[in-house]
C-alpha cells in the first residue's frame, strides 16, 4: 500500500497471485505465516528434524571435568599464527588494492519447481493460432485506408521538401517525347549574322579622327580599341639590346680551347676554401677571441688524449664559442688537406690541432695546388690566343 499513486496501474483488470492478507472468507485475517508458504519438502523435514533434536538433546549435569591440553608447550610459545588484529588488517589491505569489487552471492528461494523455466512455460496472454505473424506485425488495411495514409504523407512531404517527388511528371513539365535539339531556357533574340558586331567595329560619322602623333600614342597606350592589339609601350625595341646585369660565364677562354668542362668538385673546394679565409679573416678582427680558448676546449672533450675528435663535436665547440663554421664545408677542406683519420669509417676522427692551425692567422694555408681536373688534352705550344689563356 505505500506505493499506491506513484505508479501507474498498467494491467487493472489481472488479479495478483497469491493468497491476500488482508480476510478470510469467515472474517478471520491471514498471518504472515500462512502467507509465506514452504514449497520445499525437504526443507520442512529439515527443519522438524532440527526442532526434535534440540529437546531431546542432553543436558549436563554435575561438576565439570577439566579440560586436558592438546597442544605442547613448545607449540603455544613458538606460535607463529597471527592475531586477529594483523589478519583484519591484511584483510583491509587487500581490499584496498582490490581493483574489482567483490560480489554478492545471491540465495536460492525455491519459489518454484525446476522444471519451471522461460522455455518451458509461456508467460502473457496467448494469442489466436489462427492468425498468422505477417497479419499481427502488419495488420490488413483496406484500399481507403491506404490511400488516405498516402495522401496525408505525400501533403507532408511537400510542405516539409518544398517539391513534389522526383518521379511525379506534374513538376518536371515534361512532354511526351524528348526532343535533344529543343532550346531549353530562356531564349534571347540574337544576330546570328554577325552585322551588329561589325557595325560596332566600325568607326561612326561621330568619330573624329586625329592625326596627331602624340595624340594617337596617348591613346593607344590607355583607351586601347576594340579589335586591336593593347599596347603598354608601343616603341619598338631592337633584338639586340640587352637589359639588366649580365652574369659571368662558367666556362673561360681556357676551358673553350681546350674543351673542358667547370667540375662539381672544384666548385664545391673553392667555396670550402674561401669559407675558411671567411673564418681566418673574422677570428682575426675579434680582439677577445685567442686559438689556445679553442685547444683547451677541445682538449677537454678529448677524453683518449690522442688529439683525435669526431666532427660534429668540434663543430659544437665552435658555436659554443662563436664561430659560424660550416659543417659541410669545413669537412670538405678537412679532408681536402687530409687531417681525417679512418675517413669514411664509423670511427672516423679529425685532428683537432691542426684545424685550428689551419683557422689561425699567424700560420699560412699549405700549398694545394690546382683544384681544376686536368683536361685530357693540353697544348703547350705558344699561340698568336696566348695573352687570352693566361
Amino acid at each position: 500500500m505505500a506505493n499506491v499513486g506513484r505508479y501507474i496501474e498498467r494491467n487493472p483488470d489481472m488479479r495478483a497471485a497469491g493468497l491476500t492478507s488482508f480476510e478470510k472468507s469467515g472474517g478471520e485475517l491471514y498471518g504472515s505465516k500462512e502467507c509465506f508458504m514452504i514449497v520445499n519438502l525437504e526443507e520442512e523435514a529439515e527443519n522438524r528434524i532440527r526442532a526434535l533434536c534440540r529437546q531431546h538433546k542432553a543436558k549436563p549435569y554435575g561438576k565439570r571435568t577439566p579440560k586436558i591440553p592438546t597442544d605442547k608447550m613448545g607449540d603455544i610459545f613458538g606460535n607463529q599464527d597471527k592475531g586477529l588484529f594483523a589478519e583484519f588488517q591484511e584483510k583491509f589491505r587487500e581490499n584496498i588494492v582490490f581493483k574489482k569489487p567483490l560480489l554478492g552471492q545471491t540465495t536460492e528461494s525455491n519459489s518454484k519447481p525446476d522444471s519451471v523455466t522461460n522455455l518451458s512455460r509461456t508467460f502473457g496472454q496467448a494469442s489466436d493460432p489462427e492468425e498468422s505473424l505477417y497479419s499481427v506485425v502488419m495488420p490488413p488495411k483496406s484500399a481507403e485506408q491506404v490511400n488516405r495514409e498516402y495522401g496525408e504523407f505525400h501533403d507532408k512531404h511537400i510542405i516539409s521538401h518544398n517539391h513534389y517527388f522526383p518521379s511525379e511528371q506534374i513538376n518536371r513539365r515534361y512532354s511526351s517525347h524528348f526532343n535533344r535539339l529543343n532550346t531549353f531556357g530562356m531564349p534571347f533574340y540574337v544576330d546570328h549574322t554577325g552585322i551588329k558586331v561589325k557595325r560596332c567595329l566600325q568607326e561612326g560619322e561621330e568619330h573624329l579622327i586625329i592625326v596627331k602623333k602624340p595624340q594617337m600614342d596617348l591613346d593607344d597606350r590607355t583607351k586601347g580599341p576594340l579589335g586591336k592589339k593593347y599596347k603598354w609601350y608601343p616603341y619598338q625595341i631592337p633584338e639586340n639590346m640587352t637589359f639588366g646585369r649580365t652574369m659571368p660565364r662558367e666556362t673561360d677562354m681556357r676551358s673553350l680551347l681546350e674543351n673542358t668542362s667547370p667540375s662539381i668538385l672544384s666548385e664545391k673546394l673553392a667555396s670550402a676554401i674561401s669559407h675558411l679565409n671567411m673564418l681566418r679573416k673574422m677570428l682575426q678582427e675579434r680582439d677577445d677571441f685567442n686559438m689556445n680558448q679553442v685547444i683547451v676546449a677541445l682538449e677537454k672533450k678529448d677524453k683518449e688524449g690522442n688529439r683525435q675528435l669526431p666532427l660534429t663535436e668540434i663543430i659544437h665547440v665552435m658555436r659554443k664559442l662563436n664561430i659560424p663554421a660550416d659543417a659541410e664545408k669545413i669537412r670538405t677542406a678537412v679532408s681536402h688537406f687530409r687531417l681525417i683519420v679512418d675517413e669514411g669509417c664509423c670511427s672516423e676522427r679529425v685532428k683537432y690541432e691542426d684545424l685550428c692551425h689551419l683557422l689561425s692567422i699567424l700560420k699560412s694555408l699549405p700549398m694545394i695546388g690546382s683544384i681544376s681536373p686536368m683536361p685530357k688534352a693540353i697544348y703547350n705550344q705558344d699561340t698568336a690566343y696566348r695573352q687570352l689563356c693566361c
